[in-house]
């Protein structure tokens, strides 16, 4: 009987001691976040001041709350201070902190049992801002929920140097449920309702070089950048670097080597070495042409591979859609039976890819030129852009001569025969008469490519007759011009400046500075 009643008084010891003491907050069932803002300002310097607004509801007892900043992709922290707001009054209060390389802990003491407090953080963040040779950026994410705290919705104001005008481009990163626009106090403003564990909120942003001053420096333009940082982590390339003194030695001495290397092995071989090249020099691809002569595709070399893809029967354009001269009308659909024709591994990429943007059995440019901002079309034009490349090395496009890749003998002799074409396609107007060939239809997918479509416009009209695939002027004008050109902007700007909802990446902040979450104690 005894033991039962120590038994029993036991158990209510332990409920009156858990009733008594403050709650863990391992799980956050007796509190939550209802909001938290973030007003974040970049300065001309590269730094960022931040002023973080957490306002928690408590039911029970807490010591107050904790924060984790993630300071990687900045040059570290400081000017750390806090408060703590209440029923109105403002508590000042010193912070515990602890910095590791990349993070900084924040504890704020604060006792609370069954109310609301505002913690307040403020803070300077070093270097942010990424100067490209194009443009400035900062990519930055401001909260990740890594605790699994009940948060209703998170705001963050970003301010930049300037007066924000179309000139800066936004997006934000986080689920796609987000929103982002400049609100009419000239802020970029991201929000996030509703936010699920491990659920992030942050920005990309770019502006003008002329904005910033800052010492971190890539001396590349931003889409080049990140296209190479992409295809590097796909194919998993791993870099070695050597010593600089042994780089230069062995550079010197397999320069010498390699140049009489080539030398060597180009010897014997004639090559096409006339100005001009009046014909289509062979049955490459206007994709490949790019690749044979640049060494790498653009979004240029997409829509005339699309337009080829028509010449050739695989894709029809629908006539109708000429008729009013309605832009947004303009669709083609995708031939049945495209993949018994001869026909590429990329081109069959390219029709599945395609395939995503058909809309009751036709595909409208208008749909596709809109698509071409999303993050989700750059993904996939990064894998046409790979599986290009994969068919110029099948195809044997290069050797190797003393650890440097060049072009074949067959392929250099292919690569002065488009380039004496391009000269013919950029002199066209000037031409004698009696040397210029009829231009075709199959004629304006390589000029798209090689970048001289505007001068042989005249000569398609007059060409243009009852066996032409497309039958209209207006169209090739319009595709090869404003089209491309608007096409090729949204591609590059990544996103539409005005934008409201949906313009979130749906991304975890892969890539991203910044993160961490917070949680009461």
């Amino acid at each position: 009987m005894n033991k039962l009643k120590k038994a029993i008084i036991f158990c209510i010891l332990i409920l009156l001691f858990s009733y008594v003491m403050p709650q863990s907050a391992k799980a956050s069932e007796n509190y939550y976040i209802s909001s938290i803002v973030i007003n974040a300002d970049v300065k001309a310097n590269g730094d960022m001041d931040v002023e973080e607004i957490h306002n928690y509801v408590f039911n029970g007892a807490f010591n107050g709350m904790k924060r984790d900043i993630k300071t990687n992709g900045s040059s570290g922290i400081s000017n750390i201070s806090t408060e703590v707001l209440s029923n109105g009054e403002e508590e000042d209060v010193a912070p515990e902190v602890t910095k590791n390389s990349d993070s900084t802990k924040i504890k704020i003491y604060s006792k609370s049992n069954n109310e609301k407090k505002a913690f307040v953080i403020r803070y300077t963040l070093k270097n942010v801002i990424t100067k490209f040779s194009d443009v400035g950026e900062l990519k930055w994410v401001f909260y990740k929920n890594e605790d699994d705290v009940k948060t209703d919705n998170i705001t963050v104001y970003v301010s930049l140097p300037n007066k924000i005008t179309n000139k800066v481009k936004y997006y934000g990163e986080g689920p796609e449920r987000g929103t982002a626009k400049l609100n009419s106090d000239g802020k970029l403003q991201f929000e996030l309702n509703n936010v699920d564990k491990d659920e992030v909120i942050g920005s990309e942003v770019d502006f003008p070089l002329s904005w910033v001053n800052t010492s971190k420096k890539i001396n590349m333009k931003r889409q080049a950048y990140y296209e190479n940082e992409d295809r590097k982590e796909k194919r998993n390339i791993a870099i070695v670097v050597v010593g600089i003194l042994l780089v230069i030695t062995l550079i010197y001495m397999r320069r010498k080597k390699r140049k009489k290397a080539i030398k060597e092995y180009r010897d014997g071989n004639v090559f096409f070495y006339d100005k001009y090249c009046f014909e289509l020099p062979d049955n490459l691809s206007p994709a490949l042409v790019s690749v044979l002569l640049d060494g790498e595709i653009e979004i240029k070399d997409l829509l005339a591979t699309i337009l080829d893809l028509a010449n050739r029967g695989i894709i029809t354009f629908l006539q109708d859609s000429f008729k009013n001269k309605d832009y947004d009308a303009v669709a083609f659909k995708i031939n049945e039976g495209y993949d018994q024709m001869n026909i590429k591994p990329y081109e069959k990429f390219l029709i599945k890819w395609l395939k995503m943007y058909d809309k009751k059995g036709v595909i409208r440019l208008k749909y596709l030129k809109e698509e071409a901002k999303s993050r989700e079309f750059r993904d996939e034009y990064y894998d046409f852009e790979d599986s290009v490349l994969e068919e110029a090395e099948k195809l044997g496009f290069y050797t190797v001569i003393v650890g440097k890749r060049i072009l074949t003998n067959e392929y250099k002799n292919e690569e002065q025969k488009w380039r004496a074409y391009k000269r013919y396609l950029e002199d066209y107007k000037d031409i004698e008469v009696d040397k210029k060939q009829n231009i075709e239809d199959k004629v304006l997918p390589y000029a798209i490519s090689l970048e001289c479509s505007e001068n042989i416009f005249e000569d398609i009209n007059d060409s243009l007759g009852s066996s032409s695939i497309f039958m209209s002027y207006w169209f090739l004008s319009y595709y090869a011009t404003d089209y491309s050109k608007d096409f090729s902007e949204n591609y590059s700007s990544g996103i539409n400046n005005s934008s409201s909802s949906g313009d979130f990446s749906g991304g975890s902040g892969d890539g991203f500075g910044g993160g961490g979450g917070g949680s009461a104690f």
